[in-house]
């Protein structure tokens, strides 16, 4: 198959993701988002080398985030938020050199936040917020020189910090608080 773009949003898909969904590893952009499926991402994406953007938020997925997910080479966008996913973020998170767009927002996410977060060279939009998160916020957050928003908000964050290094702004026509680092 010679498939590089599946868009299916924004219809009344109901069932799971194919496990191989990938296997000619062409395909590029699965944009799923808006729909009805249920049950795990599948781990093969993983491991979809030729991957730039996963859309699938708003569904009823669960299960955990696939590893190697945010290790894929090409991967420039995720979007998994208003979901049912859970665990930890996957260890090779560190390991996305173009993953300029995060969205986990809105689901059962748990663990601290490991301070090599801040060796995401390319990182634009960080946003994480209503999930289970804990611990301190590591201050390495803001070394990601491409950050311009942040959102941790609804999570269980503790623990001192330079609040100076956060400029708080409020969207009110969709309530979401972003941080900027300064």
């Amino acid at each position: 198959m010679n498939l590089t773009l599946l868009d299916l949003s924004s219809n009344s898909l109901t069932g799971t993701i194919p496990a191989d969904l990938c296997a000619g590893q062409k395909l590029q952009w699965v944009i799923l988002k808006d729909n009805q499926l249920t049950g795990a991402i599948p781990q093969g994406l993983g491991s979809c080398q030729s991957l730039t953007k996963l859309r699938l938020s708003n569904n009823n997925l669960n299960g955990s985030i696939p590893s190697g997910l945010l290790g894929l080479p090409n991967l420039t966008m995720v979007e998994i938020q208003q979901n049912q996913v859970t665990g930890p973020l996957p260890s090779g998170i560190i390991d996305s050199p173009l993953l300029s767009y995060l969205d986990f927002s809105s689901n059962s996410l748990t663990s601290s936040l490991p301070q090599s977060i801040g060796n995401l060279p390319s990182i634009m939009t960080f946003f994480i917020a209503n999930n289970h998160f804990d611990g301190p916020i590591p201050p390495q957050i803001c070394d990601m020189p491409a950050l311009n928003r942040l959102d941790l908000s609804g999570n269980n964050f503790s623990g001192n910090y330079d609040i100076n290094r956060f400029v708080l702004v409020v969207m009110m026509e969709t309530s979401i608080a972003l941080c900027i680092c300064m």
